[in-house]
C-alpha cells in the first residue's frame, strides 16, 4: 500500500501557485497556472466544495473509526491520512458513483481532482486498494459522519423547525446471475454449499429483487426523510430493496419532534402508521389510498393533490441525487452498500448546504 503524500496549503484559487510543481524544467510555470485557473472556473462546484467545507471537523470522528487506539496524537497514526481519503471518497461521489480503479485513473487524469485533494504534481496518489480499504474501514459507523454533518447544519440553523417528507429511492447493483436453486437457497438465508470462497466474494446475497411500476429492479433502497423547506436529508436508513418502503417510518421519525407536518406518498398510509404518528403528535400529511372496494372520494382526491405540493419536493432530492451521483453501486454485500448510500446521502447534503448558504449571502 502506498503512501499517501498531501500538499496543504490555504485552498484559495488565488492560492494555485502553492499548488503548482515549482521544479518545471521549461520554466512555464505561468502557462501552467494559468491552465489550471481554467480548469477550475470550468468546476465551480469542486472550487466551493473545497473552500467552503471545513474537512478538519471530520478528523477527529475519523481518527476514532479508521485508526481505533493505534495512536494517542489526535492526527492518528494511519498509514494514510484520513481526512485525504474521506475526500477521496466524496470525490468519487460527486462524479457519478466512480468504483476505486476509476476513481484512481480519474485522479491521476484530472488536474481538478488533485487540486480538491491536494496533491501537487509530483504528489503520489491512493492506488484502488487503499481506496477501497479506507472505504471498508468504515463498516458499521458511517453514520456518525453523517451525523456529525448534520450537527453542523442544526447548529447554523439550516436544519429549520418545518415539516418533513418521508420516501424511499431504489439504489441498484449488478444482477447475479444464479440458478433456479441457488436463488432458492440465498432466498431461504442459505449460501450454496458449493460456492468457492473465490465465488462468494463475488456474490450479493444481501441484495433483493423488488417490483415497482411492472419492473423489476435489484439492489437496495435508501430511505429518506427530509426538510420541507431546506431540502436537506434528516435522517436516513438502508435496506435490502424488497422491504416495504412504510416499514422503515419508525426508524426515521425518532427524532422528528412534536406538532410537525409529515408528508409521504399513500405508500406509508396505514392504521398502524396513523395511530404512531398520533402518539408522537405528528401531524400526518400521508396521502389517501384507495382500494377496489372502496375508491376515493372526489374530496380525498383534492386533499392528495393539495399534499402532493409539498410531497413532490422530496423528488427534487433523489433529481440531485441521480444527477450527481446516480443511483447504481458495484459493490458486493450489504455493508458496503451502506456506506457507499451513506455517502450518496452526505454529499448530496454538503452540496445543499454550499447552495442554501450561497442563497443566504445573496439575500443579505
Amino acid at each position: 500500500m502506498r503512501q499517501t503524500q498531501t500538499v496543504w496549503y490555504n485552498g484559495s484559487v488565488g492560492a494555485i501557485g502553492q499548488y503548482m510543481n515549482h521544479d518545471n524544467p521549461q520554466g512555464n510555470f505561468f502557462s501552467e497556472e494559468k491552465r489550471l485557473q481554467k480548469i477550475l472556473e470550468g468546476n465551480k462546484h469542486l472550487v466551493a466544495m473545497k473552500e467552503e467545507i471545513d474537512w478538519e471537523m471530520f478528523r477527529p470522528l475519523l481518527v476514532k473509526i479508521v485508526c481505533g487506539n493505534r495512536s494517542n496524537d489526535p492526527r492518528g497514526r494511519c498509514a494514510y491520512d484520513v481526512v485525504f481519503m474521506f475526500k477521496v471518497l466524496v470525490l468519487g461521489k460527486l462524479y457519478g458513483n466512480l468504483p476505486p480503479e476509476k476513481l484512481e485513473y480519474a485522479i491521476y487524469e484530472r488536474a481538478s481532482f488533485r487540486y480538491f485533494l491536494g496533491i501537487s504534481s509530483s504528489g503520489s496518489i491512493p492506488d484502488e486498494r487503499t481506496i477501497r480499504a479506507f472505504r471498508d474501514s468504515l463498516k458499521g459507523r458511517f453514520k456518525e459522519l453523517f451525523l456529525l454533518f448534520r450537527g453542523k447544519l442544526q447548529k447554523e440553523g439550516y436544519l429549520l423547525e418545518e415539516g418533513k417528507i418521508i420516501d424511499a429511492t431504489l439504489i441498484h447493483v449488478p444482477i447475479q446471475r444464479n440458478s433456479r436453486e441457488e436463488n432458492k437457497e440465498i432466498k431461504e438465508g442459505m449460501i450454496p454449499e458449493e460456492w468457492s470462497e473465490k465465488k462468494k466474494a463475488h456474490k450479493d446475497t444481501d441484495a433483493k429483487w423488488k417490483k415497482k411500476n411492472n419492473e423489476k429492479h435489484f439492489g437496495y433502497e435508501d430511505h429518506v426523510i427530509g426538510g420541507e423547506k431546506s431540502k436537506l436529508i434528516d435522517d436516513y436508513t438502508s435496506t435490502s430493496a424488497e422491504v416495504h418502503d412504510s416499514q422503515e417510518l419508525p426508524n426515521l421519525i425518532e427524532d422528528c419532534e412534536k406538532g410537525i407536518d409529515l408528508w409521504g406518498d399513500s405508500a406509508y398510509r396505514s392504521e398502524k402508521i396513523e395511530n404512531l404518528l398520533s402518539e408522537k403528535q405528528i401531524t400526518s400529511q400521508i396521502h389517501e389510498k384507495g382500494y377496489k372496494n372502496k375508491p376515493l372520494t372526489e374530496e380525498q382526491k383534492k386533499q392528495n393533490r393539495e399534499k402532493s405540493k409539498v410531497r413532490a419536493r422530496v423528488e427534487h432530492i433523489f433529481a440531485s441525487i441521480e444527477q450527481t451521483s446516480g443511483t447504481f453501486i458495484r459493490t458486493i454485500g450489504k455493508f458496503r452498500a451502506t456506506i457507499e448510500i451513506g455517502l450518496i446521502n452526505l454529499v448530496y447534503n454538503i452540496k445543499r448546504y454550499i447552495h442554501l448558504s450561497k442563497k443566504l449571502l445573496s439575500e443579505a
